[in-house]
C-alpha cells in the first residue's frame, strides 16, 4: 500500500481546495490580502506535494535530480510568500525586510534551477531505496550536500523565526482564538520542518516529514482563517444591525409589499413601539401616503425605485412631512423593497423660519427692507391711471448708541421694540412700518391724495404725530428713558423710477434733519445729495485718520492770578493732508453720531497720559494738571472707568494730575448713574471740572451732590464782562456759588488784559484764553516754561 504517496496526493488535493476556497469562496477586500497570499501558499504546497511523489518514486539519478529540483523550487516558493502572508495577517509591513528575504529566496530558486544537481547536493553518489514496514518503498539520494542548500535552510529558518515572532506578538496583542490557532500551526510547522531537516542531514534515518509540515500549516491555517471569516461575518452583521438601528433615517424592509422588518426610527416616526405591532402589515397602510406628486404605483404599493416628498401619518392620525426613497434589492433570490424615510418636520419648520427671517425683523417682528421693497413696488404699481401719491419716511433715533453702549443691549432691544409698536400704532392698516437695521426704521404711507401738495401735507402731519409719540418717555424695565427722533421724507407716485433711489432720498433727508434741532422733519430736496456726499466723505476721512492716529492734541495753558503756569487743557486737532486743519466742530459731531468717538476718545486719552508722563520727568512740570474733554458717549460707556484705570497704570502717572471736563447736558441725564461713575473715578484721585458752566440748565440741587472740583465760566460771559453789566453779575454769582460749594473756578476765553483784571477783581484766580496763550503742540508748549522757571504747584 503506497501510504506515503497517497498521503502526498491527499495533501495536494487539500491544499488545492484550500487555495480555491480562499480565492473563490470569499472575495478578499483590500485589507484582507492574507487570503490571496495564503491561496498562493496552498497552491505551491499542492505542487510541492505532487512533485514530492515523483522524487520518492524515482529509480534513476537523472529523473531524481529533475524531480528534486522542481520540489525544492516549489518549497522555496512557499517561503517566498510566507513573509507576505504573516505581514498582512499581523499588519506589520516592513518593506525593507520583505524585499531582502524575497531577493534571497529568489536567488536560491535561481541557483537551484541553474546548478546541475540543484542546491540539494554538491555531489550525488547513488540512490538509496528504503522499504517501509507496510511494503512501500521510497527513494533517497546519497551524496555530499551543497553549501547552497545550507544557505537556503538558513534563509528558511530566518523567515520562519521572523514569522513566528510576528504571530506571537499578534496573539499577545489581540488574544483571539484565531491567533492561537495560527500560532499552533506555525509551532507544529517548525517541529515537523526540523525533523525533515534532520533526515535531510542524515541525522535521522526515516522518511522526511517536511512535506507533512505543510499539511499541518494548510489545515490549521485554513481552519483559523475560516473561523476568522465567520467572526468577521458576525461582526459585520452586528455592525450592520447597529447601523440600521442607530440610523437617524427610518428604514423598512418589505417583501411583496408586506413589512418584515423596520428599524426603531421608522417605528417611532409612525408612533409604534414594536415591530410586532405592524409585522406583515401592508406598507401602503402604514405610510398612508397622501398624493403629492409621487408616482401612482408608489401611492398604492411602493414596488419601484423612487424618490419623492410626501405627507405621512402617525398611528394617532397626526400628519408629518417626509422624504421617501425606495430601492429594490434581492435577498435569498427574492425581490425586496428597501424604504428609507426622513422626517422633514424640523426642516420644514426651519424653512418657515428662514422664510420669516428673510422678510421680517426677528427683534421687533416688523417687516424688513426686503418685504418693504415688495410693498413699495406694489404701491407704485397699484396707483392706477389716476395718480395717487405716497411717501417713504426714514426714521432715526437720536443718541441710541449712548443707551445701547452705556446700559447694554437688553435696554437697547427694549427701546427698539417699543419704537416699533408706537410707530405701528400711528399708521393705517394699508401702511407699512419696517425696521431697516440698528436704530433706523421706515414707514410707507400710501394713498395720500392726488396732488403732491396734498401728499406732502398729509405726510408731514403723520410724521409730526410719530415724533410726538416718540417724545413720550419709554418704560425700559424699571427705568424711564427719554428719546427723540428725526424723520426724512420723500414722496413718490406711479412715475417713480428706481425704487432704491427712494430709500436713498429718504435717508438723505434724514441726514439733513441731523443739522436741524433734534426731533425735526425734513423733506428730500435734490441739493441734499451734495451736502450728504460731503458729510460722508468727511466721515470716511475721519475713519482713516483715527486708524492712522493722525488726530492729536494741542495744549492751551492755564495760569493763576500770579501768571504762573498751573495747568493746561488738551484740545483735539486734525490736520488733513489735503484740507488742512479741520475744526473740531465739523468732525466731533460726526464721531459722536457714528460711534467713532469711543475709539478716538481712547486714543486721545492715551496721548494725553503719555504727555503727562513726560512732564512728570521735569521738576518744573511734575505738578501740572491736564484738563481732558470727555464726550457723553465716552463717559456713559461701561468700559470707560476701566479704560481710565488701565491708561493711568500703563503710563505710571499720578491720577490727581488728570482733570476730566464734563458738560452740563451729559451730567444731568440719569443723575444717579452719573454720580456713581464720578465717585468711582474720584476714588482713584481724578479731578472733575464742569465745562461751559452757565450755558445749560444746571440744577443747584443736583450740583451740590456732584463730586466736582471746579467750575469753568463759559467764554460767552467773559467776552461781555467789560461792556455788559449782566455778564459781570453772572460771573459774580458763579464765583459766589462756587465759593459756597467749595469749588475752584477758572475763566475761559480771556482775550484782553481788561477782562483779566475785572475777573481778578471779582475774585477769579485762574484763567485760560488767547491772552495767556493759544493752543499749541507739546514742543511749542514748553516755551511757557521759560516765562517762569519755578516749579508748577
Amino acid at each position: 500500500m503506497d501510504l506515503i504517496t497517497n498521503s502526498l496526493y491527499f495533501l495536494g488535493g487539500v491544499s488545492t481546495f484550500a487555495a480555491l476556497n480562499n480565492l473563490l469562496g470569499r472575495p478578499p477586500r483590500k485589507h484582507e490580502m492574507q487570503h490571496i497570499f495564503f491561496a498562493g501558499i496552498a497552491l505551491l504546497v499542492a505542487m510541492s506535494a505532487i512533485s514530492r511523489t515523483f522524487v520518492i518514486q524515482s529509480t534513476d539519478i537523472a529523473n531524481f535530480v529533475a524531480d528534486l529540483k522542481w520540489n525544492v523550487t516549489y518549497s522555496l516558493g512557499v517561503f517566498l510568500l510566507i513573509p507576505w502572508f504573516t505581514a498582512a495577517y499581523a499588519h506589520k509591513i516592513s518593506k525593507a525586510y520583505l524585499i531582502v528575504v524575497n531577493l534571497m529566496i529568489a536567488g536560491c530558486i535561481a541557483l537551484n534551477i541553474y546548478l546541475p544537481l540543484g542546491i540539494s547536493y554538491a555531489h550525488l553518489d547513488t540512490l538509496l531505496i528504503t522499504p517501509l514496514p507496510w511494503g512501500e518503498q521510497i527513494t533517497h539520494g546519497v551524496g555530499r550536500h551543497s553549501i547552497w542548500g545550507y544557505f537556503a535552510i538558513a534563509m528558511v529558518a530566518l523567515i520562519y523565526a521572523k514569522s513566528l515572532a510576528d504571530i506571537i506578538d499578534t496573539y499577545r496583542a489581540r488574544r483571539r482564538g484565531v491567533d492561537l490557532h495560527m500560532l499552533v500551526a506555525f509551532v507544529l510547522f517548525g517541529i515537523f520542518s526540523s525533523m525533515g531537516l534532520a533526515v535531510r542531514l542524515s541525522l535521522l534515518r526515516s522518511f522526511s516529514p517536511g512535506a507533512f509540515s505543510f499539511f499541518v500549516v494548510i489545515v490549521v491555517i485554513s481552519m483559523a482563517l475560516m473561523r476568522d471569516n465567520q467572526r468577521k461575518i458576525i461582526e459585520s452583521e452586528r455592525r450592520f444591525r447597529t447601523l440600521i438601528e442607530e440610523s437617524p433615517v427610518g428604514i423598512a424592509l418589505t417583501r411583496q409589499s408586506r413589512l418584515i422588518d423596520a428599524n426603531p426610527i421608522f417605528l417611532e416616526m409612525h408612533g409604534y413601539s414594536d415591530i410586532q405591532h405592524v409585522a406583515n402589515a401592508h406598507l401602503a397602510e402604514i405610510l398612508q401616503l397622501r398624493e403629492t406628486g409621487q408616482p401612482p404605483e408608489i401611492r398604492t404599493t411602493p414596488t419601484t425605485n423612487a424618490t419623492f416628498e410626501s405627507i405621512s401619518y402617525r398611528a394617532d392620525g397626526s400628519e408629518f412631512p417626509v422624504y421617501v426613497s425606495t430601492r429594490t434589492i434581492e435577498l435569498n433570490g427574492e425581490l425586496h423593497l428597501l424604504t428609507y424615510m426622513i422626517d422633514q418636520s424640523k426642516r420644514k419648520e426651519s424653512e418657515k423660519k428662514v422664510e420669516y427671517l428673510s422678510h421680517y425683523d426677528p427683534l421687533t417682528g416688523l417687516p424688513n427692507k426686503s418685504l418693504l421693497l415688495k410693498h413699495l413696488r406694489r404701491a407704485i404699481e397699484s396707483s392706477g391711471h389716476k395718480t395717487r401719491w405716497g411717501a417713504l419716511l426714514h426714521v432715526d433715533l437720536n443718541n441710541f448708541r449712548i443707551l445701547n453702549d452705556g446700559l447694554g443691549h437688553a435696554f437697547g432691544d427694549l427701546l427698539l421694540q417699543s419704537v416699533g409698536k408706537r410707530l405701528s400704532n400711528k399708521t393705517r392698516p394699508n401702511d407699512t412700518v419696517a425696521r431697516l437695521g440698528s436704530d433706523e426704521f421706515a414707514v410707507l404711507l400710501t394713498n395720500l391724495g392726488t396732488s403732491r401738495s396734498e401728499a406732502s401735507a398729509l405726510a408731514e402731519a403723520r410724521a409730526k404725530e410719530m415724533l410726538l409719540t416718540m417724545d413720550r418717555p419709554f418704560k425700559l424695565m424699571a427705568n424711564e428713558y427719554h428719546n427723540t427722533s428725526r424723520i426724512g421724507i420723500t414722496l413718490f407716485d406711479r412715475d417713480t423710477g428706481n425704487i432704491e433711489d427712494l430709500f436713498k432720498q429718504a435717508e438723505l433727508a434724514m441726514y439733513q434733519a441731523k443739522t436741524h434741532r433734534q426731533g425735526s422733519i425734513c423733506f428730500y430736496e435734490p441739493h441734499m445729495r451734495d451736502t450728504v456726499t460731503t458729510r460722508l466723505g468727511l466721515e470716511s476721512a475721519l475713519r482713516k485718520a483715527i486708524d492712522k492716529r493722525e488726530i492729536t492734541l494741542y495744549y492751551q495753558p492755564e495760569v493763576d492770578d500770579q501768571n504762573r503756569l498751573v495747568g493746561a487743557e488738551a484740545l483735539v486737532r486734525w490736520k488733513h493732508a489735503q484740507r488742512g486743519y479741520i475744526p473740531p466742530s465739523q468732525f466731533i459731531p460726526i464721531a459722536e453720531e457714528t460711534g467713532l468717538i469711543l475709539q478716538l476718545g481712547r486714543d486721545l486719552l492715551d496721548i494725553a497720559c503719555s504727555q503727562l508722563h513726560l512732564w512728570q520727568q521735569d521738576e518744573r512740570t511734575h505738578g501740572l494738571v491736564l484738563a481732558i474733554n470727555i464726550s457723553a458717549k465716552q463717559f456713559k460707556n461701561r468700559k470707560f472707568i476701566d479704560d481710565i484705570r488701565a491708561t493711568i497704570e500703563r503710563h505710571a502717572i499720578p491720577p490727581e494730575n488728570i482733570k476730566l471736563e464734563l458738560t452740563e447736558s451729559m451730567l444731568f441725564d440719569n443723575i444717579e448713574e452719573t454720580i456713581e461713575s464720578m465717585s468711582a473715578l474720584k476714588k482713584i484721585g481724578i479731578q472733575f471740572s464742569l465745562d461751559d458752566f452757565g450755558t445749560g440748565y444746571s440744577s443747584i440741587q443736583y450740583l451740590k451732590h456732584l463730586p466736582l472740583d471746579e467750575l469753568k465760566i463759559d467764554q460767552s460771559f467773559v467776552r461781555d464782562i467789560s461792556t455788559n453789566d449782566s455778564g459781570r453779575n453772572i460771573v459774580r454769582a458763579v464765583l459766589a456759588m462756587a465759593g459756597a460749594l467749595n469749588l475752584g473756578v477758572i475763566a475761559e476765553g480771556v482775550e484782553t488784559q481788561q477782562q483779566m483784571e475785572i475777573l481778578s477783581t471779582l475774585g477769579c484766580t485762574r484763567f485760560q484764553g488767547y491772552l495767556i496763550g493759544r493752543p499749541v503742540d507739546a514742543r511749542t508748549f514748553e516755551s511757557f516754561l521759560d516765562k517762569d522757571s519755578s516749579p508748577v504747584t
